[in-house]
């Protein structure tokens, strides 16, 4: 049923007491005027209104508005239907709440985001433009808009036959006009894909096996491989606790999971590229906000942080395993740290850097030698000690300050996995 049933579902079943089936039946768990929308779109769509619903980024949740009520937006690029794009854009639908019901808006754009969009009560408008196209009274849909020329380069990919919209310049257009819009050039934008954390640790465990079992603090004599040894160690516990937390959360399957946390993955991508670049106290004040704003209690954040930090391990989604660690420490949950220490440590799905590495790993190694029960291991009391003597031996004193990255993004849609 998608993160948009479960979320309805959840509330439901926590708030009023009701049933999942209840709140979700016949409008897949959106208001009327919405389910409406995606009726109207999977007419003119292969999917079906149910499996639009399904599929990654077609319903996007926000308060875009900042009256506290959550407001939609369908982007019909990825529908995979022609019907609904033309060269540069798609058709997008925001539905922003009122006292009175949610009214609609209608745009063309290309890969939207919350971000793109701003509105005061029902009225919406794009970042970057300042006047919307409100829903024609008829219902159908309205015929695409000129788009203006740009000069971006296409962001993603658009499953279906639809090609992707592309950037279309005048042949006519001033080279001033151009240079003005610049986008950074990319290089290396077919590069091979990242290495794999779950083929590392299958070649560490083996590794492991060939030396007699696992380094420790009395036998270390290479950092890297005892730290190896005890991030594969952190993440195959981190796997084990959300499949158990997950177990207590019913009508959910592991894969849909999986797409629910690659959401949460991409909501934390800003913080999680931040972490390469970064101090650690930069990256968690980033981070604290993002959790200000996510709309969810610390308890049912650190529970979703939990299953998603097991699922994006699980299946090597980095981005949604990372952003989890991050929500946990700034949660309160100090010993999770440890797992940034390590992603920086080693350069799995960030930017190796060793110097940013050693306050994350201090922090781990500070809050168990304070009391904190650890939550990797925690039948291992001198396990602290090889972590303290290999990241020290690995980093030295190399710690040093980074620049300030990019805007934290606002919180859009986080998957609830419990109360």
């Amino acid at each position: 049923m998608g993160w948009k049933g479960l979320l309805t579902a959840f509330r439901d079943e926590q708030v009023n007491g009701r049933s999942a089936t209840a709140s979700i039946g016949g409008h897949y768990g959106l208001p009327s005027i919405v389910a409406a929308a995606v009726n109207e779109i999977a007419k003119s769509s292969d999917p079906s209104a149910e499996q639009l619903v399904e599929r990654s980024g077609f319903v996007q949740l926000s308060d875009l508005n900042g009256d506290g009520r959550t407001d939609y937006i369908l982007d019909t690029s990825v529908t995979g239907s022609a019907f609904w794009c033309n060269a540069q854009s798609c058709a997008v639908r925001v539905f922003a709440s009122t006292p009175e019901g949610y009214e609609r808006n209608d745009f063309q754009a290309f890969n939207v985001t919350p971000a793109t969009f701003t509105c005061q009560r029902g009225t919406c408008t794009k970042a970057d433009t300042a006047a919307p196209r409100m829903a024609s009274s008829g219902g159908a849909p309205a015929a695409p808009a000129p788009a203006a020329p740009e000069t971006r380069l296409a962001a993603a990919t658009v499953s279906g036959p639809v090609a992707s919209a592309q950037p279309v310049v005048p042949s006519g257009a001033a080279p001033a006009t151009a240079a003005t819009s610049a986008a950074i050039p990319n290089f290396f934008g077919d590069a091979p894909a990242a290495a794999s954390l779950e083929s590392r640790c299958n070649a560490v465990s083996l590794q492991t096996s060939t030396n007699g079992g696992f380094v420790t603090a009395a036998t270390m004599t290479d950092p890297d491989q005892a730290l190896a040894e005890q991030f594969c160690l952190a993440r195959s516990y981190a796997i084990a606790r959300g499949e158990e937390l997950l177990a207590q959360v019913s009508g959910v399957t592991p894969s849909q999971v999986a797409e629910q946390c690659a959401g949460f993955g991409q909501l934390m991508k800003t913080q999680v590229a931040a972490a390469s670049v970064q101090p650690r106290e930069a990256v968690l004040q980033e981070v604290g906000r993002f959790v200000l704003e996510s709309g969810m209690s610390p308890a049912q954040l650190a529970k979703t942080a939990q299953i998603c930090l097991g699922s994006g391990y699980r299946t090597d989604d980095l981005d949604a395993a990372i952003g989890s660690a991050l929500a946990l420490v700034a949660l309160g949950r100090a010993p999770y740290a440890e797992l940034l220490g390590h992603h920086l440590s080693q350069g799995f799905g960030t930017t190796e850097r060793t110097d940013l590495s050693l306050a994350w790993y201090a922090q781990a190694i500070e809050a168990v030698d304070g009391g904190t029960t650890p939550v990797f291991s925690p039948g291992q009391p001198e396990r602290v000690d090889l972590l303290r003597k290999a990241s020290l031996t690995l980093g030295g004193n190399a710690a040093t300050p980074a620049q300030a990255g990019p805007e934290v993004t606002q919180a859009a849609a986080i998957p609830v996995f419990g109360d």
